[in-house]
């Protein structure tokens, strides 16, 4: 069996779990009163076996923050992909930086731009006192330690997440400030045909980094199922603390980041919507 779980809301959060534990609404309502919220608590109030989770197949869904000039049409033809993807493939980003006589040679792990040649390498090192050392290892950074697709389990606002995403990819802005080329990111943020979109989409559990549920970073000694049922577990913990915080606390949703596995893309049949920020704007 396959569900969606999305708790990108407090009322497709509550559907999620009605439709996961055929519990009614009124009786998740009355769980609230109860001292502890978690999973472990709510399988046993409500006599669930824990392992009848491993019988589910979770599809969870995340929002994601971006902006093209060609109303998604590369989004719907290659999907949602990660920084080195994004500067090797036919995209907008790729696009742009060729316009702007930029070359990424990823297999040299270097740059050029007007005859000169910024090498950041071919894996990252670490972080060095030197400024200009800095502004290389960022680029590293990005393309070998964080080039994975990010977003919000759940959000206030995702268009007011800090990194201004929402205007220009974080990588062009790592780029430009390498160079000492704010042409590039103004020339992005003032062009019109450069629009913000919001992508919704649901993906296997398993297609999420192990870091988008805890901040544990060694699982030598997880088995492939453990794994598994600490992502299941932790996104009910989520679910729960969702309502909770609704009911409570007058709507307030808790911001949940979601990582993507490093080489992981989001096909386009994946997608559950795309809005433009002021659709978006209006569910909220």
């Amino acid at each position: 069996m396959t569900t969606i779980i999305d708790i990108t809301s407090f009322e497709v959060t509550i559907k999620s779990l009605i439709d996961l534990f055929d519990i009614g609404r009124p009786q998740i309502i009355e769980y609230l009163k109860r001292e502890e919220l978690s999973c472990d608590d709510f399988l046993a109030y409500f006599s669930i076996n824990e392992s009848n989770l491993s019988t589910v197949d979770f599809l969870v869904t995340s929002l994601h923050v971006t902006t093209n000039d060609d109303e998604c049409k590369s989004l719907n033809e290659i999907g949602l992909v990660n920084s080195i993807d994004a500067v090797t493939l036919n995209t907008p980003f790729n696009r742009h930086l060729k316009k702007h006589g930029i070359d990424i040679d990823l297999k040299m792990g270097e740059i050029k731009y007007n005859k000169q040649t910024y090498t950041f390498g071919q894996k990252f090192e670490g972080w060095s006192q030197s400024e200009e050392r800095r502004l290389l290892e960022h680029i590293a950074y990005k393309f070998y330690c964080d080039r994975q697709i990010n977003g919000f389990f759940c959000t206030d606002n995702a268009l007011s997440y800090g990194g201004n995403v929402n205007r220009r990819p974080e990588l062009m802005n790592n780029i430009a400030n390498l160079l000492n080329y704010n042409k590039l990111v103004e020339d992005w943020s003032n062009n019109s045909n450069n629009k913000c979109y919001v992508i919704k989409f649901a993906i296997p559990l398993s297609t999420y980094s192990v870091e988008s549920f805890t901040n544990t970073t060694t699982f030598d000694n997880f088995k492939e199922k453990d794994i598994d049922l600490l992502k299941k577990k932790t996104i009910i913990d989520y679910s729960l603390s969702n309502i909770y915080n609704y009911v409570n606390h007058q709507g307030y949703v808790c911001e949940r980041l979601s990582f993507l596995q490093p080489d992981s893309r989001v096909k386009s049949s994946d997608f559950i919507g795309i809005y433009s920020d002021t659709e978006y704007q209006k569910t909220l």
